[in-house]
């Protein structure tokens, strides 16, 4: 049974801004471009089930996940249409893959092959993507094993390639990004060839999106950008609003005399007039740790530094230049409060990371609420 917690830490997901989001996303692809909803690791914090059921009211029509069990989950809360799963499956999910009528990616002859057997011994066709590596350096097929690989499974009439895929390495590197699609391009049309009909090729993300690394088409992955974010990238003409809010209250203020010890470690001294606020929230809840000394809340509608080092379930805020602060009083770390903002884009580059560890690290213990839609 999972757990209720009862502190006032959650995050409120907008249900319609992420409607939003793929509408702009559609528009920004066009309607000849599948698109394939990334909402891999819990919807990166926003809560799978709800956001896969919110992005069905609003047209999508499959999704892409990581794992096999975020897709047996997808599944058994009742979602039918096409699950892609993208991360490497291993041959014992075989069976659950064939029976969840999930379509995994596929990069080794030993996964081909129990997805063969298993679908055989059920008696029905499974759909596969094969990947491409142009340039990771991770998981695909290297360029020179594609066609062979094809020509391999043609002696699996259970299986069904459908699409080919691959994975940009860095969006930023303009050059090389335009060398990796060259080359997905090129394998592309050659194992359309091979394959003698049409295949689904995908390779865009978000940042590829933007950049204009795809074809008509082509489907296209968006992960972040449904989200709100688009990791600093140029979006000029682009209307994404941010869906999730992080919010925690006030416990306790706390006057100190100048020079006391904050925090672990002691490395934070009062100055003169400081008065603390300590905020029920902290490491485990996914405050990430590279945070501290860097991070600011949202109090009254003013910034408030994060003091000393947060441990597990706390954190100290500086809010002797605020007036009347009390317990219970609403402290905002992602979001909006009396007109000022704190993005998760400039949480992920205070503490030196992206925003997709931003919101993937949030913890379950804090509590998911959304509006809108649903």
């Amino acid at each position: 049974m999972e757990l209720m917690f009862r502190r006032p830490t959650f995050i409120t997901v907008d249900l319609g801004c992420l409607g939003d989001n793929f509408r702009e996303v559609a528009r920004l692809a066009g309607s000849d471009s599948p698109l394939a909803p990334v909402i891999k690791s819990d919807a990166y914090g926003h809560g799978i089930i709800e956001v896969a059921r919110q992005l069905l009211k609003v047209g999508a029509d499959r999704f892409a996940v990581s794992l096999t069990e975020e897709g047996g989950k997808l599944r058994e809360a009742g979602i039918d249409v096409p699950i892609l799963v993208l991360g490497g499956s291993y041959p014992d999910q075989a069976k659950e893959i064939v029976e969840k009528r999930l379509t995994p990616v596929v990069s080794t002859f030993s996964m081909a092959t129990a997805l063969h057997e298993a679908a055989q011994s059920q008696g029905r066709q499974i759909k596969i993507h094969l990947e491409v590596d142009t340039g990771l350096g991770r998981m695909g097929l290297l360029v020179e094993e594609v066609l062979p690989f094809l020509t391999l499974l043609k002696g699996m009439p259970f299986l069904v390639v459908e699409g080919i895929c691959s994975t940009f390495s860095s969006i930023t590197n303009i050059e090389f990004s335009k060398r990796q699609f060259g080359i997905f391009e090129k394998v592309g049309q050659e194992a359309i060839h091979v394959c003698g009909r049409p295949l689904l090729l995908h390779m865009a993300h978000s940042g590829a999106l933007l950049r204009g690394f795809t074809r008509p088409g082509w489907l296209i992955r968006p992960g972040i950008m449904l989200y709100g974010y688009t990791r600093g990238l140029e979006t000029s003409g682009v209307n994404l609003k941010p869906a999730l809010t992080w919010r925690t209250e006030v416990f306790k203020i706390q006057k100190y005399p100048l020079g006391f010890p904050i925090g672990y470690g002691g490395n934070y001294r009062t100055v003169e007039g400081s008065r603390i606020a300590l905020l029920p929230v902290g490491y485990s809840d996914g405050l990430l740790r590279s945070y501290m000394g860097k991070g600011e809340v949202l109090i009254k509608g003013k910034r408030a530094p994060l003091v000393g080092r947060f441990s597990m379930d706390w954190t100290m805020v500086e809010v002797r230049h605020l007036s009347e602060v009390h317990p219970g009083d609403e402290a905002v770390l992602i979001g909006e409060q009396g007109g000022e903002r704190i993005s998760a884009e400039e949480m992920a580059e205070r503490a030196g990371t992206i925003v997709d560890e931003v919101f993937v690290a949030i913890g379950r213990r804090v509590v998911r609420k959304y509006k809108g839609h649903l």
